[in-house]
């Protein structure tokens, strides 16, 4: 269970938090920061084993 995320929390924390859940999702979805900081996101999403991971421009749609 993950109580909540700290707007500030630094990319290490983050990463520990998520390397035990990433390789059990099938995706994830990027949907929050400028350009730059949601590639860092993904980034660190697929290095911690996540296999697919989108950044959705506005208008997007996914069959979920």
């Amino acid at each position: 269970m993950i109580e909540g995320f700290s707007a500030h929390a630094d990319a290490d924390g983050f990463r520990r938090l998520l390397a035990p859940l990433a390789k059990g999702l099938r995706a994830a979805f990027v949907v929050h920061g400028e350009a730059p900081q949601a590639e860092a996101m993904k980034n660190i999403l697929a290095q911690a084993g996540c296999p697919v991971v989108h950044i959705p421009a506005p208008g997007d749609t996914f069959t979920l």
